[in-house]
């Protein structure tokens, strides 16, 4: 069996809320994936602040 990569790219521009416990969350569907196993998922995040510490 050989390992079959997707790759996809989301660029959210969001807020981080202040002095919320729940934070903030998303959710994207990869529908090009055929059904089977899924073996492995890697994720990158790119985080930016305009206040020192902030995050």
């Amino acid at each position: 069996m050989h390992a079959i990569v997707y790759s996809t790219n989301w660029t959210v521009n969001a807020s981080i809320p202040d002095n919320s416990f729940s934070g903030w969350a998303n959710q994207q569907t990869v529908s090009t994936m055929p059904d089977g196993n899924l073996s492995g998922v890697a994720v990158n995040l790119t985080l930016s602040s305009g206040w020192r510490g902030e995050l």
